[in-house]
């Protein structure tokens, strides 16, 4: 609401616009999309910190989609049971204020820190969990673009933020003109 818009310093304005404006691409280069992806995170912690103990929000988080459908819910509906005793306004400008610090934690500056700087994906070789071997056999980490919601999927767990875990591993394009031609790839 305007009370909490009149509590917001000039550089959460400004994040905060960037982030009303943003389109809602997941590419590797948006720091908007960096900071949408931290800013859910951080209202799902605030949301089940009304949960005693943590049994129920490790097992729901790890649910591919459902943590960012449930954050939908969560900005939809402002008298949710899982606001309960809390100020829905104050709670969503403290997981705001917690996703720009994290950012700057990760980064440098404000909350400039790119999607794909935060969400990687390290391709795991069997003889890479040894130290030695890891740094020759495993590739990575790399950046990634995407989440569990977009075409170039990136699902990332919320239990274990932003490494990717898995993702769109197959594509093929097919012309159904009469001189068709198709082409696939896997990565």
């Amino acid at each position: 609401g305007n009370r909490v818009q009149n509590d917001l310093s000039m550089p959460e304005r400004n994040a905060l616009s960037a982030l009303l404006h943003w389109p809602g691409d997941s590419s590797s280069s948006s720091r908007e999309a960096a900071l949408f992806h931290v800013f859910c995170q951080k209202i799902l912690e605030r949301a089940f910190s009304v949960i005693p103990g943590e049994l129920l929000p490790c097992h729901y988080t790890e649910n591919w989609n459902l943590p960012a459908l449930f954050v939908e819910h969560l900005l939809r509906q402002p008298e949710s049971p899982w606001w309960e005793g809390k100020d829905w306004d104050r709670e969503l400008l403290q997981a705001f204020r917690c996703a720009r610090k994290e950012l700057s934690r990760l980064g440098s500056g404000e909350w400039s820190r790119p999607w794909g700087k935060i969400h990687q994906l390290l391709f795991r070789h069997p003889l890479g969990e040894n130290p030695v071997l890891g740094s020759l056999l495993n590739e990575g980490p790399l950046p990634t673009a995407g989440c569990g919601l977009t075409v170039n999927s990136g699902y990332y767990s919320f239990a274990s933020p932003y490494a990717q875990k898995a993702g769109a591993s197959y594509r093929q394009i097919i012309d159904l003109s009469p001189t068709g031609l198709v082409d696939s790839s896997f990565p």
